[in-house]
């Protein structure tokens, strides 16, 4: 048996089918899993919907590159 075989586990059953939708809640995005029929599976993830850093920390991270050397100007 390989690695990979050794960890897999056979329940029997397919996985179940659906989607994954993000939702806000107040300063949240929580994304959970639907199946077919929108029944709630679970939560997927939660993470803030905000942005800490400073209107200066923002711009210094936007970047910039100087593409005049690629372009003959004259």
């Amino acid at each position: 048996m390989t690695d990979k075989e050794e960890n897999t586990l056979d329940t029997g059953s397919a996985t179940p089918g659906g989607r994954i939708v993000s939702v806000e809640f107040a300063e949240y995005t929580i994304k959970v899993k639907l199946g077919d029929a929108g029944e709630f599976l679970g939560i997927i993830e939660v993470g803030m919907s905000q942005d800490f850093r400073s209107l200066r920390q923002r711009i210094e991270s936007g970047g910039s590159h100087d593409l005049s050397e690629f372009y003959d100007l004259q």
